[in-house]
């Protein structure tokens, strides 16, 4: 049995493109629709004044909680203390919630879902990383893996480098791990649905076991299904 783990993250992603400034905040309620209504609480010292700057903020939101994914322009900010305590809610217009480009091409016989599946391998387990490399064949084969016209491309495993900024709060390393690789795994359109995602922290192991659907690429055909099970020795290697 693993000393730490997460099953659902109670953290929101709340990340600012035009900053470039990211924070995994603890939500105390949630609406979720066209329009994104998120009640968080700071708790490191520079989530007050971030959550502060969004008023001002006119670019592109990402927002992720449980298992939604959007990305949004900012509505309204408001700052909420009673009692000595602090909240705020943070209200946004959803503008994109689809990460699917329009053409997912496969590499010969590996097909789309094939190479998306050691997309998942990649970010989860840290199977792979990317290289440099000047094998004109590796690099095309390296563009389809980590995602071709996606929003994000996925070049390594981000749970080496959470966990040394995180891992002497273990409990917290898992829930920032857990939101920040659902939020991946539907950007980079490695899956549209995140059917189960379970991660365990013993020592410096990472144990992974998750469970997620493709988009379909027929009607008549079901969706397919990744399947990725193993562990991620967060000791790297972490290249670049």
């Amino acid at each position: 049995m693993t000393a730490y783990s997460c099953n659902l993250s109670p953290l929101a992603i709340v990340q600012s493109q035009e900053s470039d400034t990211i924070a995994f905040l603890p939500v105390d309620r949630s609406e979720w629709g066209n329009e994104v209504s998120l009640t968080v609480l700071p708790l490191e010292s520079t989530d007050d004044p971030f959550l502060g700057s969004l008023r001002n903020d006119t670019g592109k939101i990402i927002a992720a909680y449980h298992h939604n994914v959007a990305i949004c322009k900012i509505k309204q900010v408001v700052h909420v203390t009673e009692k000595g305590s602090s909240r705020w809610n943070v209200i946004l217009r959803e503008e994109l919630t689809d990460f699917v480009p329009s053409i997912e091409p496969g590499l010969g016989r590996t097909s789309a879902d094939a190479l998306a599946e050691e997309r998942a391998r990649r970010l989860l387990l840290n199977e792979n990383p990317a290289r440099d490399t000047r094998d004109l064949n590796k690099v095309f084969r390296e563009v389809l893996v980590r995602g071709q016209g996606t929003l994000i491309q996925i070049e390594r495993s981000p749970f080496p480098t959470l966990f040394r900024r995180y891992g002497s709060d273990p409990q917290r390393f898992v829930e920032i791990s857990w939101i920040l690789a659902m939020m991946q795994l539907k950007m980079s359109a490695t899956v549209v649905q995140v059917d189960r995602l379970v991660l365990g922290l013993d020592g410096m192991i990472l144990s992974v076991d998750f469970i997620g659907r493709r988009s379909k690429k027929y009607v008549n055909a079901p969706a397919a299904v990744l399947t990725v099970r193993g562990t991620c020795d967060l000791r790297g290697p972490t290249p670049g």
